[in-house]
């Protein structure tokens, strides 16, 4: 009895917090004040600081995924037609589309920049394809498919020699970055 009071008063807590965070997100975006940007040394974690707001286009649907570049200075966006942006996140401004978006795609669920060649971006999507693109060209350049599944997450190894998708067919798959095979299927759930 003790374990689920516990567990209600944390989840409690929880939802407190989440209703007192979206309240005040609220009241920052109603009221137009711009928020004080904290110093680097400041340890207020509880603080919201919006640093900007980036105006997207409004004919590629909902976003579903980001990835900051490794450097930080870049944000990819995936949009649910399977339109990816690379965004400069110290302007704001667009730098690229690297896919426009399509009414035949599903949405963009995961990206990840290749660990040691920043210029290779991965895009999955929730029709199976996991796309490659070169950054600098601004050009698929290798497309996979996963037939009969959403996927998911997608994440690549630190040395980058493997990246694993995961989806709706409740399958983990490794991938041998150099070959793009399948190299095992550690975790699948029928």
């Amino acid at each position: 009895m003790v374990w689920f009071s516990v567990g209600i008063i944390s989840a409690a807590m929880s939802r407190r917090r989440l209703e007192e965070a979206i309240l005040r997100s609220k009241d920052l975006e109603s009221s137009g004040e711009s928020v004080e940007e904290g110093s680097d040394d400041d340890e207020r974690y509880g603080e919201l600081f919006v640093r900007h707001r980036i105006p997207l286009s409004k004919d590629t649907h909902s976003i579903y995924s980001l990835r900051f570049s490794p450097s930080g200075k870049q944000l990819a966006v995936g949009f649910g037609n399977g339109a990816i942006q690379i965004v400069n996140t110290e302007s704001g401004s667009l730098v690229s589309t690297l896919f426009s978006g399509h009414r035949t795609r599903q949405a963009i669920t995961a990206l990840s920049y290749h660990p040691k060649n920043n210029n290779i971006l991965v895009g999955a999507g929730a029709d199976g394809l996991v796309s490659f693109y070169d950054l600098q060209a601004q050009i698929n350049v290798l497309t996979l498919t996963e037939p009969e599944n959403e996927i998911h997450a997608m994440d690549y190894s630190m040395d980058g020699t493997v990246f694993a998708t995961a989806g709706k067919d409740r399958h983990i798959r490794l991938y041998d970055s150099h070959t793009s095979e399948v190299t095992h299927c550690p975790l699948s759930h029928a």
